[in-house]
């Protein structure tokens, strides 16, 4: 019965471009006892808990953002109701990670969400792909919903290219700029499909879907977008890699800043000997850029943690790796505190088992590490997302692997307190969703 979840998961791994492995963690490099020492009330008001959330068979967490009650949304796809293809799904938490609603979302193939945000009339917007608009390449997947998660419409755009959204942000005017890919695909060795030529995506529609425009940014090399930020000056910065998808192919980390009608200001690339792929850009407080990916290192089928800060023209003033080498390191989420420090999120795993756990690490301004917390108990996890929370903690969002030895995942939410600290290892309370596995 699990072969054809392994068929979904390799018809997945066609498609996304960003590497999610699981992740393994030893104790902290910092205790608890290191940590800089709370009030009672401050330790009563930043609550820390733990949550898996699934169906029967297989969730993955691709994003997650809070929203104006509290509360937190979760969005990713799942194949809890056909095994054999997904769906999208969206999953509402309280504040304190109690599920509020469940909803899925999409046709009769593979659907996808990997990208969410809340919009200004209090419902959601979000933005993936899906194989359900009866082409036989993916199409970009957009849905609007209310604040329950009732569609009140979506969008397919495409055309007979794979087009994928990856990222989606609000802009002023009340309209949404994508980001994401625009290729074709190929055979590879193995007899699956393979992204051939590929270029990174940006694109502008208004508040109800509807086109304005569409940039490609095309060049002798592959590109690819992963994330999109609205900028201080109106216009945006595009993060992602520039070079080829397959481990070992020469990559480099990417930043393209446009207008606001997503015309090129500036391309740069990064770090061409790490092989760097960036996953995700924030605009500093003082008007620059931190961008944070993964690298592949030497000894070959190493990954580490990958950090880069810019000036306000994307020229690099540090970069610096983090990781060991009994691990791989992989990140996909960096957010700037109050204290102008960054929390990186991602994930690690022993080079020589899949045993894996979350991985939460800050850094001063000078990318010099403050501290590292690992989170999970004995079966592999895995991170996407950190995200800070009105209490001045974090949320981190990624998988969980109930069995080590099945392909099926769950959705993994840990709530910690503004030092990282959260519930013991172990300690995450399951919640079923059967909304998962119904019909809609």
């Amino acid at each position: 019965m699990h072969h054809t979840t392994n068929h979904f998961k390799r018809i997945r791994a066609c498609v996304f471009c960003i590497v999610f492995v699981a992740c393994w963690a030893p104790q902290p490099s910092e205790s608890a006892a290191d940590a800089p020492a709370q009030t009672d009330s401050a330790q009563h008001e930043q609550k820390t808990w733990a949550r898996t959330f699934g169906g029967p068979w297989n969730e993955n967490l691709l994003d997650l953002d809070c929203i104006t009650d509290g509360g937190f949304i979760l969005a990713g796809t799942t194949a809890s109701k056909d095994y054999t293809d997904g769906d999208a799904y969206l999953l509402r938490l309280s504040a304190s990670g109690e599920k509020v609603w469940c909803r899925t979302y999409g046709g009769d193939n593979l659907d996808s969400f990997n990208n969410v945000t809340e919009t200004v009339d209090g419902g959601l917007i979000a933005v993936g792909w899906t194989q359900s608009s009866g082409a036989e390449q993916q199409d970009i997947y957009l849905v609007k919903t209310d604040p329950n998660g009732v569609e009140q419409w979506h969008r397919i755009i495409g055309n007979d290219s794979v087009e994928m959204g990856q990222s989606i942000a609000p802009t002023p005017d009340g309209g949404y700029v994508i980001a994401g890919i625009k290729g074709s695909l190929g055979p590879d060795a193995c007899g699956g499909n393979v992204l051939k030529k590929h270029t990174a995506l940006l694109l502008k529609i208004d508040g109800d879907g509807n086109q304005l425009w569409q940039h490609t940014f095309d060049g002798e090399e592959n590109s690819f977008g992963t994330a999109v930020r609205l900028t201080s000056d109106g216009g945006f910065m595009l993060a992602g890699m520039q070079g080829n998808i397959p481990f070992g192919s020469p990559k480099r980390g990417l930043l393209i800043k446009t207008d606001d009608k997503g015309n090129e200001l500036f391309s740069k690339t990064y770090c061409d000997e790490l092989l760097v792929n960036l996953a995700d850009v924030k605009q500093t407080s003082d008007g620059g850029y931190i961008a944070i990916g993964s690298s592949e290192s030497a000894p070959a089928g190493r990954f580490d943690f990958f950090l880069i800060r810019t000036d306000s023209e994307g020229t690099e003033l540090w970069h610096r790796t983090y990781g060991t080498p009994e691990f791989h390191e992989h990140a996909y989420s960096v957010l700037e505190t109050p204290d102008n420090h960054f929390v990186l999120a991602g994930g690690a795993q022993r080079t020589d088992d899949d045993l894996a756990d979350l991985l939460l690490m800050k850094v001063d301004a000078n990318g010099t590490e403050i501290w590292q917390r690992w989170f999970g108990g004995a079966v592999p996890e895995k991170a996407t997302k950190v995200i800070s929370t009105p209490d001045g903690g974090y949320i981190i969002g990624g998988f969980s692997y109930p069995c080590p030895q099945q392909p099926d995942s769950d959705c993994y939410v840990v709530k910690t307190d503004s030092n990282g600290q959260g519930p013991p290892h172990g300690q995450a309370t399951w919640i079923h969703c059967p909304e998962l596995a119904a019909t809609q």
